[in-house]
């Protein structure tokens, strides 16, 4: 898949832009584990160190037209959210799971895809959820993700590769500007990449316990604890064979291979 803006998000920004009407949140809806947050955080940082608006934190979908509305109304400028959630039928959230749809659909949200190697997520979430490769992909978040993704890509989401948001902070924050219709300026995005550096990570991380996250940058304790990746290369054989006949048509799908 090409690591910058889909078609859809194309069509999406030339729509608005011919109603002369503005995106109201750029979503960091990427999975869990897949950089989401290190994708949040580069876009909050630089909407606020331009000038251009602010981070809102975790938005879940039955908070987002509240969201919207009251940015709307207060004209801060654009909000900058994070939320996985855009399929019914894993959470209550007061039947508005779909909320995020119908925003993106009317063109005030614009929803920004993290997508690393299924690997790396895999293992993450084995990690984080403290679950065996067997129990996760038997898992109804396992399921929830994979809806999840297939929604999001199907509303036209901006889709990002993780090693573009670790490598080339920039050239991501420029790709969302572009896709949002904002103003680009690569020395204040230089600026959000350096504010947003593992060691900022890190102390933020060391401020939280793991009932309370960073309400800044959204991290808790045990955040992060292979930003590198690489961790399922510790698999056992047994488990690589179980991941594989999870992984690799994910793996295909998005122009990758197990063997790469």
């Amino acid at each position: 898949m090409n690591r910058g803006i889909s078609e859809l998000a194309k069509m999406t920004r030339d729509r608005r832009a011919g109603e002369g009407d503005h995106v109201t949140v750029i979503l960091a809806c990427g999975g869990y584990r897949s950089g989401s947050t290190l994708q949040y955080n580069l876009l909050a940082e630089y909407a606020e160190l331009a000038g251009l608006g602010s981070r809102l934190g975790f938005v879940n979908p039955h908070e987002a037209h509240a969201a919207v509305t009251s940015l709307r109304v207060s004209d801060r400028g654009v909000g900058v959210a994070k939320c996985h959630h855009v399929v019914a039928g894993y959470h209550d959230f007061r039947s508005r799971d779909e909320a995020w749809a119908e925003l993106t659909q009317s063109a005030e949200v614009l929803p920004i895809y993290s997508l690393r190697d299924w690997r790396d997520v895999a293992a993450s979430m084995c990690r984080k959820f403290r679950l065996s490769l067997s129990d996760l992909f038997e898992s109804a978040l396992w399921r929830e993700n994979l809806a999840n993704l297939d929604r999001w890509l199907e509303l036209g989401a901006v889709v990002q590769r993780y090693e573009v948001l670790v490598n080339e902070p920039q050239l991501a924050i420029s790709e969302v500007a572009d896709a949002a219709g904002l103003p680009f300026t690569a020395s204040i995005a230089i600026d959000a990449a350096v504010a947003t550096r593992l060691d900022a990570v890190y102390r933020a991380m060391r401020s939280t316990t793991a009932e309370h996250w960073d309400e800044r940058m959204l991290v808790h304790d045990d955040h992060i604890a292979a930003p590198a990746g690489g961790a399922w290369r510790e698999w056992t054989t047994e488990e690589c064979r179980t991941a594989r006949s999870h992984l690799e048509p994910l793996l295909n799908r998005f122009g990758a291979s197990w063997d790469a």
